[in-house]
């Protein structure tokens, strides 16, 4: 080897060792990316099943308040009912101790 050669040949070795930690960088950054879009695949499709969710409970809290005033006016009725029966009953004891 010529002295021109190896001085041309150190050079080089150092633009291929410069190259070579380029594109281990570059690798190492665009693995990085994927790894960021493929967690934020993953947030966007937690963040859906979370409005999912919200909104079944949105459904199913609606259902229960619907129950609860269903029941509310049962009670009432019960309470209503029960009221006149026992005036009905207390008519029919005074009807009888007439007789």
């Amino acid at each position: 080897m010529t002295p021109l050669e190896a001085r041309i040949r150190k050079p080089e070795q150092e633009l291929a060792r410069a190259t070579g930690e380029r594109d281990a960088q570059r690798a190492a950054a665009d693995q990085k990316a994927q790894e960021a879009e493929a967690r934020e695949a993953e947030l966007r499709q937690a963040r859906a099943a979370l409005g999912q969710k919200e909104q079944a409970l949105k459904m199913k809290e609606a259902k229960l308040q619907r129950k609860e005033t269903e029941l509310q006016r049962e009670r009432a009725t019960v309470a209503t009912l029960t009221g006149t029966l026992e005036e009905k009953g207390k008519a029919l004891e005074e009807k009888e101790v007439a007789l």
